[in-house]
């Protein structure tokens, strides 16, 4: 693994995220493994980081494909004291931390899909899975990092690339790292101090939805509409053809299409 996680701690310095880092070469997966630290009563803070995921998570039971060595797989374990409505919003600051990293270090600008796609040039380049246990929440970031993206592609069956294929150039997963680290620090600082406001502004700029029709999958059925907002809790605003708004939340649906 090309992981110095002696470096990566001087070069983070002394934060509450990434304060300490539990490195594996092969795991089920990164946010089981962080929820188990957090039934132990470890300290958030704690960073679970993976060359490999043999049972990795996506949102609403679909799996998260990966090869050996070529992404950034992650989990933080955190205890915000905040309610559970609020602590939503972390699965928002995953994305625009993702999303912050991959600037400084491919010199690329991601989007994001509401809630938890990382896109680059439109394309799904990663993703966001927030899960919670008491007292406690995991958020899940897997990015895909070096190599051509075709492999993954026939997996998956659906369009992928990687901070590489986008770039056309090869990063480090550990300058990746410690960008992400870096910057989901600073925005967790500001969501204990403030709640999910400071989150939800520096969200709503990266976001393809906004603003565009859109398909939601949701418990109701299928909603068209305008996404209008991105509200103060991090939800999704959709205006149907009837002018209804519908707050919808991260858990219950899926994005079906944005117009392009």
């Amino acid at each position: 693994m090309d992981f110095d996680l002696l470096g990566v701690r001087m070069n983070l310095g002394s934060p509450l995220v990434g304060r300490e880092i539990d490195l594996h070469p092969v795991i089920s997966s990164t946010n089981t493994e962080a929820l188990r630290l957090a039934d132990r009563d470890v300290a958030e803070g704690i960073v679970v980081v993976a060359d490999t995921q043999t049972a990795g998570r996506g949102r609403r039971g679909h799996g998260w494909e990966d090869l050996p060595g070529r992404s950034l797989l992650m989990s933080v374990l955190l205890r915000p004291e905040w309610p559970a409505e609020e602590q939503a919003c972390l699965s928002l600051a995953g994305a625009v931390a993702a999303a912050t990293a991959i600037k400084q270090v491919a010199d690329i600008e991601a989007r994001t899909k509401w809630p938890n796609d990382l896109l680059l040039d439109g394309v799904k380049v990663g993703g966001v899975l927030l899960e919670a246990t008491s007292g406690a929440v995991a958020v899940g970031i897997g990015i895909n990092v070096l190599g051509p993206a075709t492999e993954l592609q026939a997996r998956v069956g659906r369009p992928l690339t990687t901070i590489e294929e986008a770039a056309g150039q090869a990063v480090h997963r550990e300058d990746l790292l410690v960008e992400l680290l870096r910057s989901l620090d600073e925005l967790y600082a500001a969501f204990v101090e403030a709640g999910p406001a400071p989150i939800v502004e520096a969200y709503r700029p990266l976001d393809v939805a906004l603003g565009k029709r859109v398909g939601v999958e949701a418990p109701e059925g299928q909603i068209m509409g305008l996404a209008v907002e991105i509200d103060e809790l991090g939800h999704l605003v959709v205006e149907d053809e009837d002018g209804n708004a519908h707050t919808l939340m991260a858990g219950e649906v899926v994005l079906s299409e944005v117009e392009e």
